[in-house]
């Protein structure tokens, strides 16, 4: 399939047959005003579950976009599943982990309110940027799926949540190195802790339910740098 430099978020429902409709206003506005491309021009747009099309536009309304449907690439969904549990950050701190984690494919994003917490939720005015930070980071990054941000769950939802799984969880002085971590789960679930790491009292209960310690080097990172490497490492492990 022919790649444009264009790529665009859609509705499964805007595929129909091989043909492309959409009364989007957003995306609409995009093409029409903000890259200025006319009938004739192509595009590739995804669905965001796993298939993506070459579009060449045929039409071009103020409230109604159609084109053609040249071409469809389909991936294969892998047989596994990664998801990112960690703190919201102050700033735009978290936005980077959204934005960089999804470009190397996270799975799902689990905020999780920790003892040392500085943001203790997510307001529905966030939410809806941060989803809009992942759909960017999805476009340009050419995945065909979208990582889903869920709500934020406490420490002790989170631990029932992820009971029976590959857990791996970064702190600081552990003496497990990642790359070590052997596992026939299909699920991994990747653990960081907010600014001022992991509580003593946190420490301790994820010991009991034998949780998998690693390091990822001998320097103290910032918790985004620690989610960006952890995920990185680790589905690029899996991918193997």
């Amino acid at each position: 399939m022919k790649k444009n430099h264009h790529r665009f978020l859609i509705n499964p429902n805007n595929i129909q047959s091989n043909l492309f409709e959409s009364n989007d206003a957003g995306l609409i506005n995009q093409i029409k005003n903000v890259f200025r491309l006319n009938i004739g021009s192509q595009i590739n747009v995804f669905d965001g579950l796993d298939s993506e099309f070459l579009v060449e536009i045929s039409n071009i309304e103020k409230n109604l976009i159609q084109g053609k449907v040249l071409a469809k690439n389909k991936t294969i969904k892998r047989g596994f599943q990664v998801g990112l549990f960690c703190s919201p950050l102050k700033g735009d701190h978290f936005e980077i982990i959204l934005e960089k984690c999804t470009e190397l494919g996270i799975s799902f994003f689990q905020p999780v309110i920790f003892d040392h917490s500085i943001i203790r939720e997510i307001r529905p005015a966030k939410l809806v940027r941060y989803k809009k930070i992942i759909k960017e980071a999805a476009e340009q990054s050419g995945r065909l799926d979208l990582p889903e941000i869920l709500e934020p769950i406490s420490f002790r939802e989170m631990i029932k949540e992820v009971r029976g799984k590959l857990n791996l969880v970064a702190a600081i002085g552990a003496g497990k190195n990642i790359l070590d971590t052997k596992s026939k789960s299909k699920d991994v679930n990747i653990l960081v802790g907010p600014e001022g790491d992991f509580s003593d009292s946190e420490i301790e209960f994820i010991k009991k339910e034998d949780f998998l310690f690693f390091n990822l080097g001998n320097n103290i990172l910032r918790s985004e740098t620690a989610c960006i490497l952890a995920t990185g490492i680790i589905l690029q492990n899996m991918l193997k």
